[in-house]
């Protein structure tokens, strides 16, 4: 399923993809409240010498929680 929403569209904004994939798995089964997604992109094309960016995301059934 992870494989399936990553590959499936293109998302510029890691927010956008772990909204999609926190969407995803709350989709799979009614019984699951709440998923955190943690995403990490290697070497991000910004202008400061990163190793790496990420973002983590916590959605609830009820309703998005919020992006740290």
């Amino acid at each position: 399923m992870v494989s399936d929403v990553v590959t499936s569209g293109h998302a510029v904004l890691l927010e956008h993809l772990g909204a999609r994939l926190a969407d995803a798995v709350l989709a799979v089964d009614p019984r699951i409240d709440a998923v955190t997604v943690w995403l990490r992109k290697l070497r991000p094309p910004v202008p400061h010498d990163l190793a790496t960016s990420g973002v983590r995301l916590t959605r609830r059934a009820d309703g998005p929680s919020g992006v740290a």
